[in-house]
């Protein structure tokens, strides 16, 4: 499918995940025909690590700064208050 795939398994069986700059659905986990991408997200980074807590989804993604002048990376939190 795409690179750095990130899931989110939920109660009922679906999943939502994130790509490289591509937001997935599927129905039901378990059964690849049902994963679709349903939209987009502005990807900073790389390497996204996503997960849900109190049913708000939260992403965490490395980013490598290439100005000597900045620190070496950070990692950014995004967050969506609409599951």
């Amino acid at each position: 499918m795409h690179s750095n795939f990130a899931p989110v398994i939920k109660m009922d069986g679906s999943l939502v995940a994130l790509t490289r700059g591509a937001i997935v659905h599927a129905a039901d986990w378990r059964n690849v025909s049902t994963y679709v991408t349903v939209g987009k997200w502005h990807d900073e980074g790389e390497d996204p690590f996503l997960w849900e807590a109190n049913g708000v989804l939260h992403n965490i993604v490395h980013v490598v700064h290439t100005d000597p002048s900045r620190c070496c990376e950070f990692r950014k939190q995004i967050q969506t208050v609409d599951p």
